[in-house]
């Protein structure tokens, strides 16, 4: 496909689309804590929501993406995290060691213990919404294969109804 590139011409072909995680079911369930928030502090859960923006210039036919191929990988990182306990492998404020079939964390005072097949420690520094949105864009990117016609991707995820956090990755500019 031939763009003129002038900024006119790229802007009037910019196109997006996007896959709504609460229409499409793309949801996990999973428990997390976020040391010294004084609510958030104590080990609780959410039932999460993925969202994901595309954005770029159709290719020859037309498309951006498949939609089938966003929302399996979607599927497959929300799979991945689903009742779960969720930590976060670099927060300096709690200790997590993985010891044989268990997981210890320690952290204000408290001390957990999980079987370790119900723990997934992700390589953040912290679980809020937005460091989660970031881990979910890096995950996406990482497995699915994206076109040279795609210069931006965004990730979503909902705490809760009308409540969540974006990150966004320029890509092939």
């Amino acid at each position: 496909m031939n763009h003129d590139k002038s900024a006119d011409s790229h802007d009037r072909n910019l196109k997006a689309i996007t896959i709504d995680g609460w229409r499409a079911g793309i949801r996990f369930s999973s428990c997390h804590m976020i040391p010294y928030h004084r609510k958030c502090s104590r080990l609780h859960g959410h039932t999460y929501v993925l969202h994901l923006k595309i954005e770029g210039y159709p290719d020859e036919a037309g498309f951006l993406m498949d939609f089938s191929i966003i929302k399996k990988a979607l599927m497959e990182i929300a799979g991945s995290l689903d009742h779960r306990v969720v930590l976060p492998g670099r927060n300096p404020y709690i200790s997590v060691e993985a010891e044989g079939e268990e997981v210890r964390v320690a952290y204000q005072g408290k001390n957990y213990l999980f079987p370790i097949e119900d723990v997934i420690i992700l390589d953040i520094k912290t679980l809020t919404a937005e460091m989660l949105s970031e881990y979910i864009l890096d995950e996406f990117v990482g497995i699915v294969k994206i076109p040279q016609n795609i210069i931006r991707v965004s990730a979503g995820v909902d705490e809760g109804p009308g409540q969540g956090a974006w990150s966004t990755m320029e890509l092939h500019q």
